[in-house]
């Protein structure tokens, strides 16, 4: 045998091996006299007869050489163990075999030992074998065992933040005397952001909310809230008796290390009334007095801390052109509004008064996102609700 054709057919061997799924898998579709062909080879069949050709290869090298098994023992070891890897033990344990006999077999053609020290030298080696395969296959199980566990968490990451971003419904574009404006982008990672809004005729309600933490609970928590919110809203109009009954049902499911800052109002034609459990402060920009009110209940507890929470209804003046805004933190921990994010959307709200509800909404998310190449970092919600002039209202 030429000593260029051993290493050939190891090549041929183990590029079958790496890339026989490729060529395997691929499907051929051809028609002949109306018939369609589909021709399909069998993956494992092909990388098994590979592994036994690249054992006989080895095994003639071994023999054209002379003398070389412990050189090559590395190449049947090499092979056994790609046999578990891509095969299983079975598969593994045959190639052992196969080696051991192509091994004893070389080593009485080349009649370099005496028989009994071969025969020693042979099983020494199947028993390296044999020990590689229970290894290697100890291990993939292992791998295999983990690989699992991750894409069930990915799955299981997929699912909740499919379940998170089905709670979001539509916001209408206006009423009879607002105009509203939003922009939402969700990030690849779980959050519990949650926002919800509700035309009530000569009302809206309106809730923003997040639930501590970046987790699965997190999102899935969203749910609960959102249905807990439904519920209370048609019982209850009243903010403190809503956000009480929210605090009674959440604090019983809600873990002892998470908690939901949130911030309710409802906005009727010439004011807001609003509670807030500690969530960041939306902001009501007067047109007439050219001056920003931050919307906050002093001291007061996230929802889901205590069983019992009790939260005093505010009232704010909104006339004509006034502006609602409420952000997450997706914004105010962005790279612009990191720093005095109420000075700098204050001094935004007086540069874009006369801007549409929209507009300022769709603004103030292009600035957060400019220059930033991770924004968001988190959820972002942005929602700006802007009183219109009396002329423009609606019958």
């Amino acid at each position: 045998m030429s000593k260029y054709k051993v290493p050939s057919v190891l090549m041929c061997s183990l590029f079958f091996l790496k890339n026989g799924d490729n060529y395997i898998e691929s499907k051929i579709n051809s028609r002949e006299g109306g018939r369609e062909y589909s021709i399909m080879k069998n993956s494992n069949l092909l990388k098994f007869t590979a592994l036994f050709v690249f054992i006989l290869a080895t095994g003639l090298t071994d023999s054209f050489v002379g003398n070389a098994t412990v050189a090559l023992f590395p190449a049947y070891m090499v092979t056994v163990i790609l046999a578990v890897f891509y095969l299983g033990i079975v598969a593994g344990l045959v190639s052992a075999v196969f080696a051991f006999l192509v091994m004893l077999l070389v080593g009485i053609q080349t009649d370099t030992a005496p028989t009994a020290f071969l025969m020693i030298s042979v099983f020494s080696y199947f028993a390296l074998l044999v020990a590689a395969v229970m290894f290697i296959d100890k291990y993939r199980s292992r791998a295999s065992q983990l690989a699992e566990i991750v894409r069930k968490k990915d799955y299981d990451k997929v699912l909740a933040k499919e379940v998170h971003q089905s709670v979001f419904v539509p916001t209408p574009a206006e009423n009879r005397f607002l105009s509203i404006g939003n922009k939402m982008i969700f990030t690849k990672e779980l959050a519990g952001d949650y926002f919800y809004l509700s035309d009530l005729g000569e009302k809206v309600f309106y809730v923003i909310a997040d639930i501590s933490g970046k987790s699965v609970a997190s999102a899935l928590f969203t749910v609960i809230l959102h249905e807990n919110i439904i519920t209370s809203l048609e019982t209850s109009e009243s903010l403190s008796e809503i956000i009480q009954n929210i605090n009674s049902k959440i604090y019983l499911s809600l873990p002892e290390d998470m908690y939901i800052t949130m911030f309710c109002c409802l906005i009727e034609p010439d004011s807001i009334k609003y509670v807030n459990a500690a969530h960041e402060p939306p902001l009501v920009f007067s047109q007439e007095q050219k001056k920003t009110y931050l919307l906050q209940n002093s001291d007061s507890l996230p929802v889901g801390i205590s069983p019992f929470l009790e939260l005093e209804e505010n009232q704010l003046e909104f006339d004509s052109n006034d502006i609602f805004l409420a952000v997450s933190d997706g914004v105010t921990e962005s790279d612009l509004f990191r720093e005095n994010p109420y000075e700098k959307l204050t001094t935004l709200l007086h540069q874009t008064s006369d801007a549409s509800a929209q507009r300022i909404a769709d603004d103030i998310y292009y600035k957060a996102a400019t220059d930033n190449p991770d924004f968001p970092l988190d959820d972002t919600i942005i929602t700006c609700i802007k009183r219109k002039r009396k002329s423009d209202e609606s019958d």
